[in-house]
């Protein structure tokens, strides 16, 4: 997830021309619409348990 946000951030300072320190002064409510909505990736199974010391009872599903 942090690595989305940051990218999320990046795209917003191209965008814009502007400095993190601009985001989160001026456009912190874009940032948090960008953040709710995601990378448009909706419907993905949870295949994130991998380090829980288990394994996976069936192969992820990949759309």
């Amino acid at each position: 997830m942090m690595g989305e946000v940051v990218g999320m951030a990046a795209s917003l300072c191209k965008k814009y021309d502007a400095t993190p320190r601009d985001i989160y002064r001026y456009h912190l409510k874009e940032l948090k619409l960008l953040m709710k909505e995601g990378v448009g990736k909706k419907g993905l199974s949870n295949n994130q348990q991998y380090n829980e010391g288990g394994t996976l009872k069936e192969k992820p599903i990949m759309k």
